[in-house]
């Protein structure tokens, strides 16, 4: 089935081209973590023998709960420590709960409206511990529940100036969140990307992208004439989050910054250097590309109109699990099998999974993983796997 390019206004990032992965490190980063210490692996991939076995599924077009739960986002999920689901339903202005033992639906918060505990246009939530549900919304600020009552709970508008993309951390005292940095430049939006930590006390950006430009693009199989659609292979900085810990990527190379109580630990890297992309690979990449919905974009077209990047990023994502132990999901070309390496609470490469293994949005335990995809009619899903090692 084709798949959609959702862009929202101006919070679209193209990079700017780099003449190779040397001159082309991320910017945020230069020499602020120099003195962390590094967990560099050299060598090739060991792989893992583990087990995924499917223990339950929601979501999708045959799905009897698909009126309680779809739409939703499959990028705004997050678990409580009792193993409790919060799906974000933005277009219903509210977070759908599912029982992380069977996917069962357990209720709902919030809804549409102006008034306490309501919503807007929700874009992000985070779960601190156990104590407090948090949601991200473009219009009204931050919306907040406690755990496991369902409470209101306001916070200070101060807080409110949160610009948040998807993700969003609930810290002690504050907030992290993606941010988008643009400006004008004739007919282009220039763009960066950070990833920043809100206190009362401060604001600081932990971690900032490439500067790149959005375009007008006109896509004449669709009639579809938009001025935001980044470059293909545009790159993002993932980050993910779990207790005290969190880890952010590089938008190039392969080097993940873990932070504890946010203050950086060590970096970890892998001696994979960013792909440079191709014509080809571009091509691959947006077969099946749906400019808007019922419309598909013959790749060459698409290609032609938006460009590409000249490297595609080392890691697409990260993820965070209950032990700190992180997991890489690589940088890959939509047809690719995935390659996900995984590295112990220390930092040291534990093995790659086999090819095509599922990816974890979210960690229900040490042993049962939540991964997010789209079935064959490009419906969403969320489905729990057992971990056998």
């Amino acid at each position: 089935m084709g798949r959609i390019l959702i862009v929202i206004g101006s919070l679209v990032i193209t990079a700017v081209t780099a003449a190779s992965p040397a001159s082309a490190k991320s910017s945020g980063q230069e020499d602020q973590y120099a003195s962390v210490p590094i967990v560099q692996h050299s060598g090739g991939d060991r792989t893992l023998q583990w087990q995924f076995e499917q223990q339950w599924g929601v979501g999708g077009v045959a799905d009897t709960l698909v009126v309680s739960i779809y739409p939703f986002n499959l990028a705004v999920v997050d678990v409580d420590e009792s193993g409790r689901v919060y799906v974000l339903q933005g277009q219903e202005s509210r977070v759908v709960v599912l029982s992380g033992q069977d996917g069962s639906l357990v209720g709902t918060v919030g809804r549409r409206g102006g008034g306490p505990g309501e919503m807007q246009s929700a874009r992000a939530l985070a779960v601190s511990g156990d104590s407090l549900l948090v949601v991200y919304d473009s219009n009204r600020g931050l919306v907040g529940w406690r755990l496991p009552t369902m409470d209101y709970h306001s916070f200070t508008q101060a807080a409110v100036r949160i610009v948040s993309v998807n993700n969003l951390m609930a810290v002690d005292g504050g907030f992290v969140y993606s941010e988008i940095e643009f400006r004008f430049n004739a007919n282009q939006i220039i763009s960066r990307e950070h990833v920043t930590w809100w206190t009362a006390l401060e604001t600081r950006r932990m971690i900032s992208g490439r500067e790149g430009t959005a375009t007008t693009v006109d896509f004449p199989s669709c009639g579809v004439f938009d001025r935001g659609m980044p470059r293909v292979f545009r790159p993002s900085i993932p980050w993910h989050d779990r207790g005290n810990r969190l880890a952010i990527a590089s938008d190039l190379e392969y080097v993940v910054y873990v932070f504890d109580d946010m203050q950086p630990t060590m970096q970890i890297r892998r001696s994979i250097d960013p792909r440079r992309a191709n014509r080809q690979m571009a091509l691959r990449e947006m077969e099946g590309f749906a400019a808007r919905p019922g419309c598909v974009v013959p790749a060459d077209e698409a290609v032609r109109a938006l460009g590409f990047e000249e490297y595609l990023q080392a890691v697409a994502k990260v993820a965070v699990g209950p032990d700190g132990g992180i997991w890489v999901l690589r940088g890959q070309v939509a047809d690719e099998p995935s390659l996900i390496d995984v590295f112990g609470s220390d930092g040291h490469y534990v093995g790659t999974l086999p090819p095509g293994s599922p990816f974890p949005i979210a960690f229900l335990s040490s042993d049962r993983i939540l991964v997010a995809a789209l079935d064959e009619l490009d419906a969403p899903t969320l489905t729990a796997y057992d971990v056998s090692r």
